[in-house]
């Protein structure tokens, strides 16, 4: 076992600029470090709601990360950093690149939000302070793949062997030099993008960001313009990266000397695809990590083209329609059998099983690989969302009549490890299941109910292992 420093409070501005480090408090009280660029501030310091115990691994002036990490082994720290932007304009920060920082194989310290943040294309995007400015930061150090976690790093000098992070801030107003636009001052929707091609034929102005749900839908308008073609019909195209939908195609007349749109609302959330897809793939093409797409012209005997990334985030979503349609993928048993229980999950390419309990659940989070083709075919993708029922949901009587929207979100959920099967079944849930709850005072009340209970059985997500999953399912895991 190896103890590393990573020093985090390094910071830089504008293009790569380095201004200096400062000290930061582990309690939160201190100044943090704090950079000027221009009219942006940007602040880097310890998350005050970290849930973790960030005084046993971060130390201050200056700020740094004091881990021990194995050969081939990983440690995760979710939101352990706030990055906020007290400046007047919006910044897009990211962490400066290095061979050993990101999330390729060679790196063994990532920064993420959602994906990675390490590299000018990574970065994120915090308005100014009367908007959305501020960020919470997740710290990963891996040292899985590497012989020994000092093959992985560079060399420091003399006997320091701590590891300086810089963080970057520059501006994104269209006069910084960046090279990316503002918004019209009159156009509040900052979650749109607008692309044109070369000789300005076609403009498409697209959702950034969507949520999936059965309201929302991936909006692109695709604005085609005469460039003294003398007008006539064009064939405009989406595609949308994957293979589940066939592309989405107007055909508008284009005026003379003039310009014509063409408009797209995709569904984020389909329940009509064909019966073998209703277990999995109900976004369509949409992919959590990431889904490509492109919008095609077909004008005037030419053809032009723009292409841009949607980012996706998860939500849970209706139940599937109607019920005996879908069964669960660890015991095959009707996924709403037991309505008070049962969950959803989601892998990263998209495709989203619906489980008939938080007890097929468990074993399915640990060793998903090993249920791909008895029910279902798993997808060689990483699981993205679990979304579960939250205990305190039910009524006097044991029930409950949310349609799946109301589920919590797993990652964020405390499970409670009772292996009593009579007694969930008195509350008229499918027993042998982990009750779950948003709230971990709930679950911590739901242990004080039952002698035989302790709050060491008050577990996160992250501990499933396969112990726990064969004594909830000993006839459908295989340790």
């Amino acid at each position: 076992m190896q103890r590393r420093k990573f020093m985090l409070g390094s910071t830089a501005a504008g293009a790569g600029l380095l201004v200096g480090t400062g000290a930061f408090s582990a309690a939160g009280t201190g100044h943090g470090v704090s950079i000027q660029a221009g009219d942006s501030d940007l602040h880097v310091e310890l998350n005050d709601e970290y849930e973790g115990d960030a005084g046993s691994y971060v130390t201050e002036d200056p700020l740094e990360l004091d881990v021990e990490v194995g050969d081939d082994e990983w440690i995760r720290f979710d939101d352990l950093l706030r990055v906020t932007n007290t400046g007047t304009q919006p910044v897009t920060v990211y962490v400066g690149d290095e061979e050993w920082l990101g999330d390729d194989a060679d790196a063994v310290l990532d920064y993420r939000v959602d994906g990675t943040v390490v590299g000018e294309d990574n970065g994120v995007t915090l308005e100014d302070a009367a908007g959305d400015n501020s960020e919470t930061f997740t710290v990963l150090v891996d040292a899985t793949g590497h012989d020994t976690v000092e093959d992985a790093l560079p060399d420091t000098d003399g006997d320091d062997d701590t590891h300086t992070v810089r963080f970057v801030a520059e501006t994104t107003d269209a006069d910084s030099g960046s090279g990316e636009e503002d918004s019209d001052e009159d156009d509040d929707d900052d979650e749109e993008d607008d692309t044109e091609n070369g000789d300005g034929v076609l403009e498409v102005d697209a959702d950034n960001h969507v949520t999936v749900g059965s309201d929302n839908t991936f909006d692109v308008t695709a604005t085609v313009t005469d460039e003294g073609h003398g007008g006539g019909d064009a064939t405009v195209t989406l595609d949308i990266e994957g293979n589940q939908l066939e592309p989405h195609e107007e055909t508008i007349t284009v005026p003379e000397d003039s310009e014509v749109e063409a408009t797209f609302e995709v569904p984020t959330v389909y329940d009509d695809l064909d019966a073998d897809d209703t277990e999995s793939g109900r976004h369509g093409d949409f992919r959590f990590d990431g889904t490509d797409w492109t919008v095609t012209v077909d004008y005037a005997g030419e053809t032009d083209a723009v292409t841009g990334t949607l980012d996706v985030e998860d939500a849970a979503i209706k139940f599937y329609e109607p019920d005996g349609d879908v069964n669960c993928p660890v015991c095959n048993m009707g996924t709403k059998t037991w309505e008070d229980s049962h969950g959803q999950v989601t892998h990263a390419n998209g495709d989203r099983m619906e489980f008939c309990s938080d007890g097929c659940i468990v074993p399915y989070v640990v060793d998903p690989g090993q249920y791909d083709g008895d029910y279902v075919t798993v997808p060689d993708a990483p699981i993205e969302g679990v979304w579960v029922v939250d205990f305190t949901d039910l009524d006097d009587d044991g029930n409950r009549t949310g349609d799946g929207t109301d589920l919590i979100d797993g990652h964020e959920a405390y499970f409670v490890l009772d292996y009593d099967a009579s007694r969930e079944t008195q509350h008229h849930i499918m027993g042998a299941n982990p009750p779950s709850f948003a709230a971990y005072d709930d679950a911590l009340a739901y242990v004080d109910t039952y002698d035989d209970l302790e709050e060491a059985d008050i577990v996160t997500l992250d501990d499933f292992d396969a112990d726990i999953a064969e004594e909830y399912r000993p006839n459908s895991y295989e340790p």
